[in-house]
C-alpha cells in the first residue's frame, strides 16, 4: 500500500476451462506485513462454474414397420434415433452394439445385413439427434417374427443410457403349402 493510501487493489484471474464443475472457493489471507500488523483472518471469493455439464445419450426405436422382404429385393429396414438430453453440444461419436433380441424369438447374425456388431454414429456439434437403419436380410422362410438388441454402449464426450432397445424383423412369408390325400 502506498504512502498515504489506506487500501489496494489487486485482482486474481480464474483459469478459463470448459470442464463442467462445482463452483470452487478461494480464500485469501494477509500474511505478513513490512509495517505494523496484519489481519490474518482469509476472505473467501466465489468462481462461479460457466461450462454446461455433458450430454447424456439415448437411444430410440424411430421406426420399426418394415417386414424382412424377399429376394431379389432388398430387406426392410429399422430406424433408430440417437437423442442429445441436455449438456453441452459438443460433436459426439457413439458407439452402439447390435445383437439378438432378448423377447420372442431371438434373430440370428444371419438376419441382419453386416451381422450382429459394433459400430459408431456420429452426432455433429450442435446438432441434438442422429438418425441410422438397420436393414433385415430378405428370406422366403416362414418364421417366427424375430427380434434383435441394440444398445448404446460409449461416446466420446458425456455418457450414455445403455439399456437395450428391441426392435422387431417382420416375417412375410407365407407358410409352407399343405398337400393332403
Amino acid at each position: 500500500i502506498g504512502e498515504g493510501e489506506d487500501s489496494a487493489f489487486f485482482p486474481l484471474f480464474a483459469v478459463p476451462d470448459t470442464l463442467f464443475e462445482n463452483d470452487e472457493t478461494i480464500s485469501v489471507a494477509l500474511v505478513s506485513s513490512s509495517v505494523g500488523t496484519v489481519d490474518t483472518t482469509p476472505v473467501t471469493g466465489v468462481s462461479f462454474n460457466d461450462d454446461l455439464p455433458p450430454p447424456e445419450f439415448a437411444l430410440v426405436l424411430n421406426e420399426n414397420v418394415e417386414a424382412e422382404g424377399s429376394p431379389p429385393f432388398g430387406g426392410g429396414s429399422i430406424g433408430f434415433r440417437i437423442e442429445r438430453v441436455g449438456g453441452a453440444a459438443d460433436a459426439a461419436t457413439l458407439t452402439l452394439s447390435v445383437g439378438a433380441g432378448t423377447v420372442g424369438t431371438p434373430a440370428t447374425a444371419d438376419d441382419i445385413v453386416g451381422g450382429f456388431r459394433s459400430f459408431t454414429v456420429t452426432i455433429g456439434e450442435g446438432e441434438d439427434s442422429a438418425f441410422f437403419p438397420l436393414f433385415a436380410v430378405p428370406d422366403t422362410l416362414f418364421e417366427n417374427d424375430e427380434t434383435i438388441s441394440v444398445a448404446l454402449v460409449s461416446s466420446s464426450v458425456g455418457t450414455v443410457d445403455t439399456t437395450p432397445v428391441t426392435a422387431v424383423i417382420f416375417n412375410d412369408d407365407l407358410p409352407p403349402p399343405e398337400f393332403a390325400l
